[in-house]
């Protein structure tokens, strides 16, 4: 069987930041994280350690992933996690705290933001967002697919603890929020867990009940999905939350936008084999 001589330099797990660093000429640091559904919210970490030690002024993140093909929905389907209702209504496929969901859509694309030091910012008039307060990072050291609430309750409580916000300062939590049984129970009992009463007054959301799940990229274009709110004041829905689950019972902002401020927030990613990641931001 004739193979490509390309195959290697297409396939490698850094071929994407090689290619992006040779096109724009970025010469400094060029890392590639691999965490599963984790990966783009850890690179996200990673860079903000790098500018806040000095080691960079601006740091291009980015999250991608590309499993559209045969053989990666065969795997996937063989672990039972998605869905087996895309045929019959794609759009309502993904419906993540719903008492029906039966898994997750996987879907593909990339995010990317840039990630720089205020002083750099500033010097480039640059527009900005928001500001990265806090990033943290725990690991179940549990199981390779189920997830581990104290695990994540952990990761939250550190991710705002560090950020110098009190909890009820988080306007909005934008969930891991997959759809599947097991993932949206234990995020929402770990909410509850951290938040206490003020979790119920917090607007959770998953981007992935109108994305489907993008897997490596997932963390990035829920926190690319967050900054545009708070840009323009409103906070994204959960769509399909025409039967709530009675287990998952928080105000998962259903069916439609809303319109509100959303001056701070928190982004979750859980990601199989353990990697949490918890980011708190603060609108510029």
């Amino acid at each position: 069987h004739h193979m490509k001589p390309t195959t290697v330099p297409r396939a490698m797990y850094n071929a994407a930041a090689c290619e992006i660093g040779i096109r724009h000429g970025l010469r400094r640091l060029s890392n590639t994280v691999v965490a599963a559904c984790s990966s783009a919210l850890v690179a996200l970490d990673l860079a903000d350690l790098y500018i806040r030690s000095g080691k960079a002024d601006l740091i291009l993140v980015g999250g991608v992933d590309c499993p559209i093909f045969h053989a990666y929905f065969r795997v996937w389907d063989a672990l039972t996690v998605l869905t087996r209702d895309f045929n019959d209504e794609p759009a309502r496929a993904s419906r993540p705290f719903t008492r029906n969901r039966s898994g997750m859509v996987l879907s593909e694309g990339c995010g990317f933001v840039v990630l720089e030091s205020a002083s750099h910012a500033e010097k480039r008039n640059a527009r900005v967002y928001a500001e990265v307060l806090s990033s943290w990072q725990t690991n179940d050291a549990f199981d390779i697919i189920a997830p581990s609430m104290p695990s994540q309750v952990e990761c939250m409580e550190s991710a705002i603890a560090s950020s110098g916000l009190g909890k009820n300062q988080i306007s909005h939590i934008q969930a891991h929020g997959t759809s599947t049984r097991l993932n949206d129970i234990t995020e929402t009992k770990g909410i509850k867990e951290v938040f206490g009463a003020y979790a119920r007054e917090i607007p959770v959301s998953s981007i992935k009940s109108m994305i489907g799940h993008t897997l490596g990229a997932s963390g990035l274009l829920s926190l690319i999905a967050v900054l545009l709110g708070m840009e323009d004041n409103f906070v994204p829905p959960t769509i399909n939350q025409d039967d709530p689950d009675p287990e998952c019972d928080l105000d998962y902002v259903p069916n439609a936008a809303r319109e509100q401020a959303v001056p701070t927030a928190m982004v979750n990613a859980f990601g199989f084999g353990g990697t949490n990641v918890s980011v708190v931001i603060r609108k510029a």
